[in-house]
């Protein structure tokens, strides 16, 4: 069985800090683990029963995390695709320090290049998505248009 592009995706923008989100790649159900709040396609389920699931079933895998989607450095990229130098300086201050991620937003309205960023954010996660797939030697139905 292929499994859903677009359900990968859509887990992995919703993932946060410390959240864990599995996927049974045959029937593409998700268990969401955040940090020991656990809901099975939004019905929460105890931890043991979460662990009696998926331990030792190899149907179920685990998603890119936040940390592994590296959403700072994808930032990062898009400032330096920008060609024009000033904007291109003005996007790499944007993201530097705390509060990055706001600065960020903010730069992308000011700038009118909201629909740029998230069209490059889309590319760059479903790139990170279909190497996940090929990773864990799945096949995948592109059927993601948009985060």
């Amino acid at each position: 069985m292929k499994v859903s592009l677009d359900k990968i995706l859509e887990s992995m923008v919703f993932v946060m800090q410390g959240q864990d989100i599995y996927i049974n790649k045959k029937t593409q159900v998700r268990i969401y683990d955040n940090m020991g709040e656990i809901t099975k396609e939004g019905e929460p389920m105890t931890y043991d029963e979460m662990f009696d699931e998926i331990e030792g079933n190899d149907e179920w895998l685990c998603l890119p995390t936040r940390r592994e989607i590296h959403d700072w450095d994808i930032m990062r990229q898009f400032c330096e695709s920008i060609k024009n130098d000033k904007i291109c300086d003005d996007c790499m201050d944007s993201i530097r320090g705390k509060g990055a991620f706001a600065r960020f937003k903010r730069f992308t309205n000011y700038y009118n290049l909201r629909e740029q960023w998230d069209d490059f954010q889309f590319k760059a996660y479903k790139k990170i998505a279909i190497k996940w797939c090929e990773e864990h030697d799945l096949e995948y139905i592109d059927d993601a248009e948009h985060l």
